[in-house]
């Protein structure tokens, strides 16, 4: 009975030190329904508005905050702190975000007359420490999941 119990207890404490790191980097704010995008200090990300039509006055924002208008027929206008910092695709939408900054993590909406609703991304930064550790933690439930099936594998040969 206490060899059995010992899989289960050693799944408890992954799986708790597993939800510990998750929820460290993983604000409430996923909960709504935007999309999550992730990203790491220093390197870009892409928010693809998977559009099948060509937009026309598109406007993405961060919170209330403008990143950047474009209208028909006019350029484009950059706000800061996002100027030489973003590359945006007039015809899909999409918007790159270049040397990504811990302050970048937040919500984005992308607006347009040719679409109906907003589409929001809640955008994850991860500085280069975080990004290990949250990786570790994939390992390690595959481990705990290895475990767990043993276990009963072993279980369910005895009877």
């Amino acid at each position: 009975m206490a060899a059995a119990s010992a899989p289960g207890l050693a799944a408890g404490v992954l799986g708790a030190f597993c939800l510990v790191l998750w929820f460290d980097v993983i604000s409430c704010e996923q909960l709504s329904s935007a999309q999550s995008v992730f990203g790491v200090v220093n390197k870009s990300v892409t928010f693809l508005t998977a559009s099948s039509i060509p937009v026309k006055d598109i406007l993405w924002k961060k919170r209330k905050d403008k990143v950047v208008e474009k209208e028909e027929n006019l350029d484009e206008s950059i706000y800061p702190p996002f100027r030489e910092r973003i590359l945006l695709n007039i015809v899909t939408g999409d918007l790159t975000i270049f040397n990504l900054s811990s302050s970048d993590e937040d919500e984005y909406e992308f607006e347009s007359t040719s679409i109906k609703d907003s589409i929001k991304f809640f955008l994850t930064v991860f500085d280069h420490s975080r990004h290990r550790y949250v990786l570790l933690a994939v390992p390690l439930l595959v481990i705990v999941l290895i475990v767990i099936l043993l276990g009963a594998f072993q279980r369910w040969r005895a009877e």
